[in-house]
């Protein structure tokens, strides 16, 4: 993924993001097999304040859109993104 600063003023610049995820989970060993992972396209539109040079403070509000979920239960992944929320 990547971003920029654009900056209004030496102490506060606008950071719009782009980042692909992949978040997941699995069974532990002495559980039954199994495993999930979803990807996403994270959008942000981040205020940046600097107060002083040592420090930064961002913020601000993100869209979250699925591109791909995904379950396996031992006989390989099947898709199950029909089934979710496309957008967070």
């Amino acid at each position: 993924g990547g971003g920029v600063s654009l900056p209004f003023s030496k102490k506060i610049a606008l950071r719009p993001e782009i980042v692909l995820h992949q978040k997941g989970s699995r069974s532990r060993k002495n559980e039954p097999y199994y495993k999930w992972r979803a990807t996403y396209v994270d959008m942000s539109f981040l205020l940046g304040y600097r107060p002083s040079d040592r420090w930064l403070l961002v913020g601000g509000p993100s869209v979250n859109y699925l591109v791909s979920g995904r379950e396996d239960r031992g006989q390989g992944f099947e898709d199950r993104t029909d089934q979710l929320r496309t957008f967070d």
